[in-house]
Parts: C-alpha cells; structure tokens; sequence
C-alpha cells in the first residue's frame, strides 16, 4: 500500500513507516484503513517542504505549512514523526562532526552528513542547511526532538498542545529572538 500511494521512494517509505508506527495498536499492527487515512501524496510532499522551510529558517513558510496540513486533517503527530526523522539526521551529522573532533581529527561536514542518511544528491543543500541552523543549535537537535517526541505522548497529547511543542521545536531553530540574531539584525539595519 505505501508503494501505491507514494511511490518506490525509499526515504519516504522510511519515513510513511517511521509515521505508523505511532499508530501501531499494542501488537504493532497497523490496519489498511489507517494506512489510507495517513499516508498521502502531497501530504507527505508538504511535509518534505515544511522540513526544508524549517531547515532553511523560513518561518513563516513552515507554518503555513502546519496549517495546510491540519487543514487537510492531518494529526500533528503524524507530522512531528516525519519531520522528526528528517531533522534527526542534521542532528546526527553534528554529533559526528564533534565526535570526530573529540578523536583529534579534521572532521569533513559532506562526510559526516553522508553518514548520517543524506544522499549525495541532497548533501549541497544539507550543507548550507546545517550551516544555517548553526552548531550550538545542531548539538541541541537530538535532544530538543527527544524532548518533542516526550511531550506528544505526554503533557502534549492533544491536538493542540502537540502543535504548540512542534511550533516550540520550529522557533528554537528558526533562533528567533536570541541576543545574537536581535544583535545581527540591528546591525545589517543599520
């Protein structure tokens, strides 16, 4: 079914399976019905987009995005599961680059973003990405998407607060309002 609906796309079939897993009952079971109600074409593309708007500090893009998706009646945390597994990877690429550090060695980004599941393909634009997000909120990521994913199936397990916690996860990469992005932007105001 997933190869239906979205194609033979490994990474989407990855992340669709990553996504349902949320939904398996206590047998890991997940029904047609359910697969039919979350796995979707241009959901899943507006997902992808969201990632990348956030990735690139594009705020309102994302929200937007948000929005069109609940709009549609996608659950906020189908769409924490698949952007979480696209974040994670940045995460994981600047927990390589330190360890690598920490080793006394050089680290390359391209390779440590490779090892980290981009495709060749995607590294160019994972790159300026990373570098967008910044080191110190890069070693952050893991942990903040450990902290989302607590939230969903806790404190924010309605519809509601789970988009508060996702929106949350948005500005702190978005770094909205920290003393060095208000100090930089009065600075190219001038």
């Amino acid at each position: 079914m997933l190869v239906d609906r979205i194609g033979p796309v490994c990474g989407l079939i990855d992340c669709e399976l990553a996504k349902l897993a949320l939904f398996a009952d206590h047998q890991g079971a997940v029904t047609d019905a359910r697969v039919e109600e979350l796995v979707g074409g241009w959901r899943t593309q507006t997902v992808w987009n969201l990632a990348d708007a956030i990735a690139e500090g594009k705020i309102d893009e994302a929200l937007r995005n948000i929005d069109k998706l609940i709009m549609a009646g996608q659950s906020i945390f189908g769409i924490a599961a698949q952007l979480s597994w696209s974040l994670r990877r940045y995460g994981t690429a600047a927990r390589i680059v330190e360890q690598t550090e920490r080793a006394g060695q050089r680290p390359v980004l391209q390779q440590a973003l490779e090892r980290a599941g981009f495709r060749p393909y995607e590294l160019a634009k994972a790159e300026q990405r990373l570098r967008r997000i910044g080191r110190a909120r890069a070693r952050e990521l893991l942990s903040w998407l450990l902290e989302l994913e607590l939230q969903l199936k806790g404190s924010h397990s309605q519809e509601d607060r789970g988009r508060l916690a996702l929106e949350t996860l948005l500005f702190r990469l978005a770094d909205l309002g920290t003393p060095s992005a208000a100090a930089s932007s009065t600075r190219n105001a001038r």
